[in-house]
């Protein structure tokens, strides 16, 4: 008997048959200092439609973002987030940003420090500036596609504190970071970003 098959990744789940790739939902982002933290889904767009994997206005506007950005601050960014967003740029037929620095706190806290965990939610707790938003796991990410609004209000929310803490956490971190790039760059020009796929 076959299943529909809901994973993260295709590798090593066993698949016989997709259906359809992962795509953007949505993302979160703030300019370094500033009070306002954005947040756009596909539900913001014209045209959106419940269980759409049409993520091509989402992406667009996102290009437009890091392309205005000198820096972006993400927490595991280069091997997932940066990655997955260029997937979906190459997809939707949107070409490469200008160029940014790229600052990756996971990997900028491993360089100074062997904390217990790398998560963001544990080094929010235990540097005590905050918590993520606690969710009920992969049925919100499908209450989304599905178009439940509670889902996405749900969902924006936790992407809103993600971003917060990563701001704080790379607050902490900056006087720590030996990348000489990063100091030139006025917080107007950088960026922290969080997004959420399905």
């Amino acid at each position: 008997m076959a299943e529909l098959i809901w994973s993260w990744e295709l590798w090593d789940t066993n698949a016989i048959e997709v259906e359809r790739h992962g795509h953007l939902l949505c993302f979160a982002y703030k300019w370094l200092g500033s009070k306002k933290t954005y947040v756009r889904g596909l539900n913001d767009f014209k045209g959106y439609k419940r269980r759409s994997g049409d993520d091509k206005a989402l992406c667009k506007e996102l290009f437009c973002l890091l392309n205005e950005a000198e820096a972006v601050v993400c927490h595991n960014g280069n091997s997932f987030d940066l990655k997955k967003i260029n997937y979906r740029f190459l997809v939707n037929g949107i070409k490469y940003p200008s160029p940014y620095v790229k600052i990756d706190t996971k990997l900028e806290v491993k360089k100074i420090a062997k904390f217990p965990s790398h998560k963001l939610d544990d080094l929010g707790n235990e540097l005590k500036f905050g918590r993520k938003l606690k969710h009920e796991g992969w049925s919100l990410w499908k209450g989304c596609y599905n178009g439940d609004k509670r889902s996405w209000r749900k969902m924006k929310a936790y992407n809103k504190v993600d971003v917060e803490l990563l701001e704080k956490l790379y607050l902490k971190l900056l006087p720590w970071i030996k990348r000489p790039t990063t100091s030139n760059l006025t917080n107007k020009t950088r960026k922290l970003l969080n997004y959420g796929s399905i």
